[in-house]
């Protein structure tokens, strides 16, 4: 989902505050080899250089994200440690986030839904659709702001951009959009991926591969993507000034894509505003996300909803 796509649901989830009350405080993603090309036997038959946790792991991602759509079926649970400073309470709260994302996997053009509920309570749940246009225009619809789409125009959408602050209970978000960029964000470090032991999973064989994402290597990473502001540079280095995120990737050994993504971000620095400075509270989050990629390379039809069906 773009950044504006997730910032009208970070909008949309912070609605929720009216609903879950204990949520409130919440506020606020070359393989080396010899070979020889004359004839007979050549140094390919006999000599191939064994290929590094980073180039296997990059041959799959640069064959994923060259499938440009997919169907992405996310599940997100947050912990968060929201703590009082006039007393020093802390209250531990947990809340999941769950959905899917159908586009393009730059997350520029693509339908999405979440639903948003506390553990415990799935039942009682906040639901969240939204419609991303190439040309920067959002549809957003909810079951607690009424039946009809809200339109958010690309202005629209940099104006929120630019004054609220990112919040770090969606951050799964960022690390997952920046997962499947072209520029592989969470790869910055060839040394920080390791080869993990191959599972099996309904007749298929996984393999697997592990990433400690040096983070300030991830904010610079961010500062690549043209449609990232300093703002947005800024704010990661606020939520991720005192956190750690493991990342981890399967590989469809019989076809080549990176079939899932697990994301384990913990000690998330929830940017203060004016809510939460008002009551003294401060927050940190952990955040778990496990995305299933399918459908890769399947066309998606993306356009606005009929006009009747948009709020004026």
């Amino acid at each position: 989902m773009s950044a504006k796509g997730k910032r009208e649901l970070a909008a949309g989830f912070a609605h929720l505050v009216v609903v879950f009350i204990a949520v409130a405080l919440l506020v606020g993603g070359v393989i080396f080899a010899v070979t020889s090309k004359g004839s007979g036997k050549g140094l390919s038959s006999v000599l191939h250089l064994k290929k590094t946790p980073y180039q296997e792991l990059t041959v799959a991602m640069d064959k994923t994200i060259a499938a440009k759509t997919a169907y992405i079926d996310y599940k997100t649970k947050i912990t968060s440690r929201v703590t009082i400073a006039a007393n020093g309470v802390t209250q531990t709260l947990e809340n999941n986030v769950d959905g899917f994302i159908n586009g393009t996997l730059d997350m520029k053009s693509d339908k999405a839904e979440m639903r948003i509920y506390v553990s415990g309570s799935p039942a009682q749940s906040v639901t969240i659709s939204s419609i991303d246009l190439p040309n920067g225009d959002t549809y957003v619809k909810s079951s607690i702001l009424g039946p009809k789409w809200k339109k958010y125009t690309k202005d629209d959408n940099s104006k929120m951009k630019g004054s609220d602050p990112t919040d770090a209970s969606l951050y799964g978000f960022q690390f997952l959009e920046t997962m499947l960029s072209s520029s592989k964000g969470l790869m910055t470090n060839k040394d920080a991926v390791m080869k993990l032991p191959d599972v099996t999973e309904s007749g298929k064989t996984l393999s697997k591969y592990s990433i400690e994402v040096p983070l300030m290597q991830f904010v610079d990473a961010l500062g690549k993507d043209s449609e990232k502001t300093d703002k947005d540079k800024e704010d990661a280095k606020k939520i991720l000034a005192d956190g750690t995120v493991k990342a981890t990737y399967y590989v469809d050994g019989s076809t080549g894509y990176v079939t899932r993504v697990f994301i384990e971000a913990k000690n998330l620095t929830q940017i203060p505003t004016k809510e939460s400075i008002k009551v003294g509270a401060t927050v940190k989050h952990d955040i778990e996300m496990t995305a299933e990629l399918s459908r890769f390379g399947v066309a998606v039809e993306v356009a606005a909803p009929d006009e009747k069906e948009v709020a004026k």
